[in-house]
């Protein structure tokens, strides 16, 4: 599990609260997929703006589950040749298709046009034992940040995923990443 360092005498309920948020990080480069995406496609890449609709806590689980379960459905797990970053597209009429960042990017848009505020949507970058790199889609919500895969139909927070969280975009800017790695070697070095 990771999660932020406390002051020592926190509560119990003080870390669950912490943990419940990904830590921000130190900036990194963003994936080169990411990069070559925003050349392509400026739109996809733009920073999400402050306004927001307010979402009863049900309405905003009833989403996340419902876009989840829709895009997992939705398309066909296909890895890239390489990594090349973009909404999925169908072909000659066929099922939709793409990798962990195509269906990330494709719930990302289904929870923005659903009216769920872009500055709470980011990505990020895990290694996943004996799967390799992944890319989910995470949404902060008051519970904490929850992740969007697609090897999975249920909705987790963060902290619950056995995942080694890497990167992740900032929230404040669609182009900024941090990396988490240092983060985590710092709070296993306080331990």
């Amino acid at each position: 599990m990771i999660g932020v360092m406390l002051p020592v005498g926190a509560q119990a309920a003080d870390m669950d609260e912490a943990g419940a948020f990904m830590p921000v990080g130190v900036p990194a480069e963003a994936p080169a997929g990411f990069t070559a995406m925003c050349q392509r496609d400026a739109l996809a890449c733009r920073t999400p703006s402050g306004e927001r609709d307010e979402l009863a806590a049900s309405a905003v689980s009833a989403l996340l589950i419902r876009v989840n379960a829709e895009v997992n459905k939705a398309i066909r797990f296909r890895a890239d040749k390489q990594e090349y970053w973009q909404r999925p597209r169908s072909e000659n009429g066929r099922k939709l298709e793409g990798d962990c960042e195509d269906y990330a990017l494709e719930k990302r848009a289904r929870l923005v046009e659903a009216g769920f505020p872009g500055d709470s949507l980011y990505l990020a970058v895990a290694y996943v034992p004996r799967a390799g790199l992944h890319t989910v889609l995470v949404a902060r919500t008051a519970q904490g940040d929850q992740v969007l895969d697609n090897r999975t139909p249920w909705i987790v927070r963060w902290d619950e995923v056995d995942y080694v969280w890497l990167l992740r975009q900032t929230a404040r800017s669609a182009t900024g990443w941090s990396n988490l790695v240092y983060e985590q070697r710092a709070q296993l070095a306080g331990l």
